[in-house]
């Protein structure tokens, strides 16, 4: 998925039915290559945001090095993911015996072939519940409140909708943070 800002994996935004695109995408490419070219081996390597940007640095002026680094990938890796070298776009760095694995810091982002098949399983029941709530007409204005950031305050229908926290019939969906562990052992 290409961004034009630095978008990372929310997991907590995810299970709360906020952000389903990626993991959307990912299962509909998988889908896609097992329906249409026939093939069951299908091992992907994960879903990923690509911030899409012009460097600063120009472009004759800048080694293959110095542009892989600007655009590194974000997002949910499978964790087969092999490399033989150091990546500039993975988070994957020799350690001091040089063994190949994950950047310590990006070990949340990697997920096993099973944790993502619930990942699809929730985001079906998140489509479902979504589709049920629209059928059955149930169109309140609750807005998510989660990491003291509110919906409101990048939304373009701001003045069509006319929230406004200080009525009683408007109050902000509360979101509290998802722990992985829980969510993904919950959904077995």
């Amino acid at each position: 998925d290409y961004k034009s800002g630095n978008k990372q994996f929310d997991l907590t935004e995810f299970y709360n039915g906020l952000s389903m695109q990626l993991i959307t995408y990912l299962e509909v490419a998988i889908n896609y290559v097992k329906e249409e070219l026939k093939r069951d081996d299908i091992k992907p390597l994960g879903a990923y945001y690509l911030h899409v940007y012009r460097p600063k640095r120009k472009f004759e002026e800048a080694t293959e090095t110095d542009l892989l680094k600007k655009y590194k990938y974000e997002g949910l890796f499978i964790t087969q993911l092999e490399a033989k070298e150091n990546s500039y776009v993975f988070p994957l760095r020799k350690n001091k015996d040089g063994q190949l694995g994950i950047v310590s810091q990006s070990k949340n982002k990697f997920y096993t072939n099973d944790e993502m098949k619930q990942l699809f399983d929730i985001n079906h029941r998140n489509m479902q519940q979504a589709g049920n709530t629209i059928y059955e007409g149930k169109l309140e204005i609750n807005p998510s409140l989660h990491n003291n950031k509110r919906a409101c305050q990048t939304c373009p229908f701001k003045s069509i909708c006319q929230f406004d926290a200080l009525l009683p019939e408007n109050r902000y969906r509360i979101i509290e943070k998802a722990v992985r562990d829980e969510i993904l052992t919950k959904e077995d």
